[in-house]
């Protein structure tokens, strides 16, 4: 089943990819053969449901995949043998723990945040289905959080992205908060702040700056799944650049369209898709950024 999404990705067809990928995680699950669940999740993960917006099937497929690979010991050929002997049951009962802490940290890294740039990207250009995505993406979250290993987690996931999608918090706050989760190693919850800056502000220069700061971290962890980079990254990120343009701009029309074209006609198969979007910008407005961030540009 897994060969079939590939195949049916190949052909273009993603929703076709979705159901045979959600289908090969069912019949893992329902003959309770946690070793095929976890070989689907590493040859194809969950990105099928992601760029679909399917939020139950994103988040449980991360969190499921992730935990096992975690709450098993041993080389390769042991942590085969344990997946034979294991249930849901089992899986379940091992919260909390650190494992299951760490499963729930990625997915929040995998599969929320790019689940929550999608809403973003639809509130931005006034879609007719942002209200009920975001309330079924706020929902699941609540609803877990009570069973999470790490409650206070997805607690704070839920407050922030409430309070930054109903503009109740300033982009000061969430600098400030940036920089403390930071501090403390709490990284996703540090992304999270940032794109709610940027998400918020108006001032190009705001976007850009944080942008630059949130790109490099998000888009390698999807690195050898482009597809959500292309599906997930690039609308928001393109929306945003239009704002930042439109704002920062000087200059007559014909400009203003060459400038715009750099952003919008970018090829969203290319590897390199969010730097060649951003880069005219940054060169534009001449935008100061780190040396690791140039070199990420040159990539």
């Amino acid at each position: 089943m897994a060969q079939l999404a590939m195949i049916a990705h190949g052909a273009g067809n993603l929703e076709k990819a979705y159901d045979w990928s959600i289908k090969g995680f069912d019949y893992a699950r329902e003959t309770k053969n946690y070793w095929a669940y976890w070989m689907i999740a590493s040859s194809i993960g969950p990105k099928y449901a992601l760029i679909n917006f399917k939020v139950e099937e994103t988040i449980e497929a991360y969190l499921t995949s992730m935990a096992l690979a975690n709450n098993l010991q041993g080389d390769y050929e042991n942590k085969q043998k344990q997946y034979e002997s294991i249930d849901e049951v089992w899986l379940l009962d091992q919260k909390p723990n650190q494992a299951w802490n760490e499963a729930e940290n990625a997915t929040i890294r995998f599969g929320v945040i790019p689940l929550i740039m999608m809403i973003m990207n639809l509130e931005l250009n006034n879609d007719q289905n942002f209200e009920e995505k975001s309330s079924n993406l706020k929902q699941f979250i609540a609803d877990y959080q009570e069973k999470a290993s790490d409650r206070l987690l997805w607690n704070l996931v839920l407050e922030i992205y409430g309070r930054t999608m109903t503009n109740q918090i300033t982009e000061r706050e969430l600098s400030e908060r940036a920089t403390t989760f930071g501090e403390r190693g709490k990284i996703n919850l540090q992304l999270l702040c940032v794109l709610g800056i940027a998400f918020q502000s108006d001032s190009h220069v705001t976007i850009i700056q944080q942008l630059i700061n949130l790109l490099p971290s998000i888009s390698l962890l999807h690195d050898s799944n482009h597809i959500v980079i292309e599906h997930c990254l690039v609308p928001f990120v393109r929306t945003k650049l239009i704002y930042a343009l439109k704002d920062g701009f000087v200059g007559d029309r014909e400009d203003f369209n060459k400038m715009l074209s750099q952003i919008v006609e970018v090829p969203t198969f290319n590897k390199d898709v969010l730097q060649q979007m951003i880069k005219p910008l940054i060169e534009e407005f001449e935008i100061e950024i780190s040396a690791d961030r140039k070199e990420w540009l040159r990539k």
